[in-house]
């Protein structure tokens, strides 16, 4: 197959699935004439009409989509995917490499399915409710979901589309009615992260499985005793003392911790890791006496990273957060969240957290995504913010949330930035989206946005320094984690220290993080966060490890997952080469990782 060709549903050829449940219809695939072991990518629409598992695919990378029906419920049996597929023309991303099992929420389904074989080819799947232009991909899928629509000079209505492979193709897309639905997909070469940072990293796969026996090791929570933890499948089986080990699990492939300490995987909870340029002439401008406000004032700040990150293309994004995140991970950071808000427009906000996507997948790091189109003023909407807040929400938002690029939803609430009024604005249309929601708040005046934040039941409120004792009691009632970023505190000498002894005294959760970015805080290292937040904010050793994986995980919902050692959960810990906790905190310039086991395969360390 080359070139483009028409085709319609009703005419594809059915054939059961190989496991039953349901019929597919294969759309198209490439190399042409692959079967499901040896294609490169797979486009194709399935019915489902009994619950039971999915195919593993290991080493690919699926896509699926909703077209009609009561939907499916998709879940893995030790409860790191649980995933309700019941909105329609909403893209759900997943590996291929997991067991997923499935049950229906009422009737059978048809589904669209993209497969790509990782390392070889990477799609992405929007849903087009408009005229748009579609950027040149040498393979990729347009199917009309609902309506007619002009692809180019070709008529499709609906039910109808267009396939091409191995032969680059621009599309100009129109609608003809205000409720017509486009499906498209874009399938695009991978960028293996070697090609672009330098680096020697392995594709994930390659990376030895940590499942079995590890010992020679001291659990954080006891650390004079010698501890044990058992892998299986990639998952916790069971943590503890040694000499409490069940006699079952005595016989596994035995893992050697040479007596290091085992942490959690680290959390680094809030971060701006995609970006163009960097900012280190403002940091000069602040050493000669300007204040941040002043700097952004004079067209620096956010704004300056939003220009070059509109001029960088998605490859060029990748090649340079790719270093950035290798320092994190080289921290034993098994879990991150990294925001937009450099793009300050549907197609360059769009461009970051396709990045962001990506980097998880090339990485095997959970990715949390956070949409902040709400960061700064675009200069194209100067003097007019509420016509900019009604574009991300009635725009923006929908439309990412739609292609599954959006796990929560965060605002800057600031006077240089966003009033509370539009700051409420952004959080009920993340709401009517079924989005959480997340807050830059109180950082360089008490707006009272920690308050709102808490009455949508925020994840967590972020920065904080102003924070009011109202404030907390909200936060408090709504179990709103406060994440301190002693790193912003540190670059901006602020002097006005979050309310710590307040937060401790009420109970709420305090997480810490390196707020990675260009401007405020180029910090690549979250255990240096770790000193930071002992040094200056005072937390004890216990709160600040505390900070960067329990109550980090919990700042990004992920609270049954990550952030702890305990049965059930995937194995994400880490061996240090310490004798104490406490020299985690105290060291800073060092390096401390002896191994690293990231989602249930050791990424750093022995044999790695």
């Amino acid at each position: 197959m080359s070139g483009v060709l028409r085709f319609s549903r009703a005419s594809l050829p059915v054939t059961p699935w190989k496991n039953g449940g349901g019929t597919t219809q294969e759309v198209a695939s490439w190399p042409q004439g692959a079967g499901l072991d040896s294609f490169g990518w797979r486009v194709s629409i399935a019915t489902i009409a009994a619950a039971g598992p999915f195919s593993v695919f290991a080493g690919a990378d699926r896509s699926i989509t909703l077209l009609e029906g009561d939907g499916v419920r998709l879940f893995t049996h030790d409860g790191r995917i649980d995933h309700r597929l019941d909105t329609a023309q909403r893209p759900f991303a997943f590996s291929g490499d997991e067991a997923i099992d499935c049950t229906l929420l009422g009737g059978a389904s048809n589904d669209f399915n993209v497969m790509t074989r990782r390392g070889q080819w990477r799609a992405e799947v929007r849903v087009l409710d408009g005229a748009s232009a579609i950027d040149a991909a040498p393979h990729g899928v347009l199917l009309a979901l609902r309506g007619a629509w002009r692809l180019n000079d070709e008529a499709c209505g609906e039910g109808e589309g267009l396939q091409w492979a191995d032969a680059a193709q621009a599309w100009q897309v129109m609608p003809d009615s205000a409720d017509a639905r486009l499906l498209a997909v874009r399938i695009l070469p991978a960028s293996p992260a070697n090609a672009t940072t330098g680096t020697t990293m392995k594709p994930v796969n390659e990376f030895p499985s940590a499942d079995g026996l590890w010992t020679g090791i001291r659990l954080a929570s006891d650390a004079n005793a010698e501890g044990a933890i058992v892998v299986e499948q990639g998952a916790i089986r069971w943590a503890g003392a040694r000499s409490a080990l069940p006699a079952e699990f005595a016989g596994l492939a035995p893992h050697d911790g040479g007596g290091a300490l085992v942490t959690p995987g680290l959390v680094d909870c809030h971060t701006h890791l995609v970006y163009g340029g960097q900012r280190a002439n403002e940091f000069a401008m602040r050493l000669a006496g300007a204040t941040y406000e002043e700097v952004a004032k004079a067209g620096g700040g956010i704004v300056s990273s939003v220009r070059a990150t509109r001029e960088a293309d998605e490859d060029a994004l990748f090649a340079q957060a790719a270093p950035r995140l290798e320092q994190l991970l080289a921290d034993g950071v098994c879990a991150i969240e990294i925001k937009s808000g450099y793009g300050l427009s549907l197609e360059h906000e769009r461009k970051q957290l396709h990045v962001a996507r990506r980097l998880g997948e090339a990485y095997g790091v959970t990715v949390r995504t956070t949409f902040l189109g709400a960061h700064a003023l675009p200069p194209e909407y100067a003097g007019r913010s509420g016509d900019y807040i009604d574009l991300v929400c009635n725009e923006m938002l929908p439309a990412l949330a739609a292609e599954g690029l959006v796990d929560a939803v965060d605002v800057f609430c600031e006077r240089i930035a966003f009033s509370l009024a539009e700051t409420e604005q952004v959080f009920k249309a993340a709401k009517a989206l079924g989005l959480p929601v997340k807050l830059h708040a109180e950082q360089l005046s008490d707006m009272g946005g920690a308050a709102l934040a808490a009455r949508y039941g925020a994840l967590s409120c972020d920065h904080i320094e102003h924070l009011s004792a109202e404030g907390i009691e909200a936060m408090r009632r709504s179990g709103t984690v406060a994440v301190l970023l002693p790193g912003a505190y540190y670059t901006l000498r602020d002097t006005h220290l979050p309310p710590v002894d307040a937060l401790r005294a009420a109970g709420v959760p305090m997480a810490a993080s390196t707020d990675h970015n260009p401007g405020t805080s180029p910090a690549l290292s979250l255990l240096l966060m770790v000193n930071m937040a002992c040094t200056l904010f005072r937390l004890t050793v216990p709160e600040a490890l505390d900070g960067v994986t329990v109550h980090a995980a919990r700042a990004l919902g992920l609270q049954d997952s990550h952030g702890a050692i305990a049965p059930g959960m995937r194995a994400n810990f880490v061996l240090w080469n310490v004798r104490d906790a406490a020299e985690l905190a105290y060291w800073f310039g060092q390096q401390p990782v002896r191994t690293v086991v990231r989602q249930g395969r050791i990424a750093i360390g022995a044999n790695a």
